[in-house]
């Protein structure tokens, strides 16, 4: 119980001493001219907030609720001062610092601040609290209310928000919302303001991420999200996130049928040839070949760019052959497929080697016309 009380101690301490510190940073800052001052306070602010972080945590979640309670109010005027400062760094760790201290609060706390907030950044970093508290305990009645707000907040920058927590769920965040049921991402990509929208891809490019391609269920969860989609610019930057390295054949399929969609944008077309280069050796001879096929189709500038950087990536040197045989198709391209064939012969083993050799071989051509 003593070691617990000077934890408790010492981390009201700190938080103390940050906010004095902080009021400081500003006095201080008040005798320089306008662009100092901005600047001088962010930098002070910025690293009494690393400090508020190493007090919140080093208090442990025995501390006081008043002691939280008065913290949090502290966090949330930095928070608000942050989202002001334009820094980002200052953004990331006051975003972090009030996370950290709302998670230790009752759940029907936060879901009361939740309701009532009506700042996107102050909103969002409740929204991750809430998610990590759905986690924890797999209250769906949680999660309900997040997406409630996402899709029914007037304000499209409060439901992005609210979208950017849900990212914060532990397991991928478009399987999480699938395995609770009612609203996915599905609904959530259909929203009218791109913003929203956004958000939405940009967690379907963590999920992905996070498992390095090697998941087939985040992929097929974003091609699930990307058919959802309506706007073109959308289910393209979709299927720009998408690695369908350990995808399954309807996956493959799926992605196939968005580049041989006649009616499709070419932005979505570009992007799902893009897409099929990441295929895996099980499904890499068929798609191979359908590219190939495409390409000698009557197809948009960018579209052949990108079937053309596709049958490198699945091929890399055993593609030259196919690749000279395609020069005939289009005159206009004969020096992007030059530019491969240089690079390919080069005998880099890594795909983004290969295309900075084909950038170099570009530049060193174009010097040379000079």
């Amino acid at each position: 119980m003593r070691a617990r009380a000077r934890r408790s101690l010492v981390a009201g301490a700190l938080v103390a001493a940050v906010a004095i510190l902080a009021l400081l940073s500003l006095a201080g800052a008040r005798g320089v001219g306008a662009h100092e001052t901005a600047r001088d306070a962010t930098r002070g602010r910025e690293a009494n907030l690393r400090a508020g972080i190493a007090a919140s945590r080093a208090g442990g979640r025995e501390g006081p609720l008043e002691r939280a309670e008065c913290s949090l109010d502290h966090a949330i005027a930095e928070l608000r001062a942050a989202s002001r400062s334009g820094s980002a760094a200052y953004r990331a760790y006051a975003l972090d610092v009030m996370v950290d201290l709302a998670h230790r609060l009752p759940l029907e706390r936060v879901l009361s601040m939740f309701e009532g907030e009506r700042d996107p950044l102050v909103l969002e970093a409740l929204g991750r609290v809430l998610c990590k508290c759905y986690a924890e305990n797999g209250d769906g009645a949680v999660l309900d209310r997040l997406l409630a707000r996402a899709q029914r907040d007037p304000d499209p920058a409060r439901r992005a928000a609210v979208v950017r927590a849900l990212g914060a769920t532990e397991d991928p965040s478009g399987a999480a919302l699938r395995a609770h049921g009612g609203v996915t991402y599905d609904a959530l990509v259909r929203d009218p303001d791109p913003s929203v929208r956004d958000a939405v891809v940009a967690n379907l490019g963590m999920d992905i991420e996070a498992s390095a391609g090697h998941e087939p269920s985040t992929s097929s969860e974003a091609l699930r999200v990307a058919q959802a989609a309506t706007a073109p610019a959308t289910r393209a930057a979709i299927l720009e996130r998408v690695s369908l390295e350990a995808a399954s054949a309807s996956d493959v399929a799926t992605a196939r049928a968005m580049l041989d969609a006649d009616g499709a944008s070419w932005r979505v077309r570009t992007a799902a040839a893009r897409a099929l280069g990441t295929v895996g050796a099980g499904h890499a001879r068929e798609t191979f070949d359908a590219l190939v096929a495409r390409y000698r189709e009557p197809q948009p500038r960018s579209v052949r760019i990108a079937i053309l950087a596709a049958i490198v990536q699945i091929r890399f040197a055993a593609a030259i052959p196919a690749l000279e045989a395609l020069e005939p198709i289009d005159g206009s391209l004969v020096p992007e497929i030059e530019a491969w064939i240089a690079a390919l012969r080069g005998g880099a083993q890594l795909y983004s080697r290969l295309e900075q050799e084909k950038e170099r071989y570009q530049r060193e051509q174009e010097a040379a016309d000079e």
